[in-house]
């Protein structure tokens, strides 16, 4: 219940503004991935996202690259370091919020793992669908995780062995390449979306209009009065 951030954690707990650096360290980053020799991102592209993550955080190379602790920094994981405090408790906050989800709907998870990899009890239903929590916690999860977004899951789902659309009739498998292009597609936009955002934080920081707390997310102080009220009214 106190570690919500410090080494990482998987897209579908993480707030979006840490999705969104977190796929920028990886698009400036990765020089090829799975068994292809040839980069999968190309150079001018990596050099476009590493100028930009070297100007929230300078020698973020290094970071990544080495398993010894840097006094300097706080912890490992590059898109947290590239946050202020104010968007830092924030992102927690969107993870407290995905948290209490699981909490009070009784789920593993507040959408299935990533497609490499299982829990070891797959949750019955997704975020945000509620079953069980009343409602007055609903709309504290639904404050704490403003900003959301859709995840592969809605579209690409994995059904034992294999990875299937969402709309495919039990028992059926999906066309591989139809598979292929609906994700291709979804990432796509999903870059141009950490692009769009990345580039407006920049620019009002600049400016000097940038509020940390940009989509309005409570405190944490709030959160813990609005369960201790909510406590209450249930004893």
């Amino acid at each position: 219940m106190v570690d919500f951030e410090q080494r990482g954690v998987w897209c579908e707990f993480a707030a979006p503004e840490i999705n969104a650096l977190e796929y920028a360290r990886i698009l400036a980053s990765d020089d090829t991935l799975g068994s292809d020799p040839e980069p999968t991102v190309p150079q001018d592209v990596r050099n476009r996202y590493a100028d930009r993550l070297t100007r929230l955080l300078p020698n973020w190379e290094a970071m990544q690259d080495t398993e010894e602790f840097d006094p300097a920094y706080s912890s490992f994981n590059v898109a947290w370091q590239c946050l202020d405090p104010v968007e830092q408790e924030a992102a927690e906050i969107y993870m407290l919020g995905r948290l209490l989800w699981c909490i009070f709907e009784g789920q593993s998870a507040p959408q299935h793992s990533a497609v490499w990899q299982s829990y070891r009890w797959e949750p019955e239903y997704e975020f945000p669908e509620y079953r069980r929590t009343p409602p007055p916690l609903r709309e504290l999860i639904d404050h704490c995780t403003r900003g959301r977004r859709d995840i592969l899951s809605r579209l690409v789902t994995r059904r034992g062995s294999k990875l299937v659309l969402r709309d495919t009739p039990p028992g059926e498998d999906s066309n591989v390449a139809e598979v292929m292009r609906v994700a291709r597609e979804w990432w796509s936009k999903e870059v141009k979306a950490t692009d769009a955002f990345l580039q407006m934080r920049e620019e009002m920081k600049q400016r000097g209009e940038w509020d940390g707390n940009y989509f309005g997310r409570p405190r944490l102080e709030d959160v813990k009065t609005v369960l201790e009220e909510l406590g209450k009214s249930y004893s």
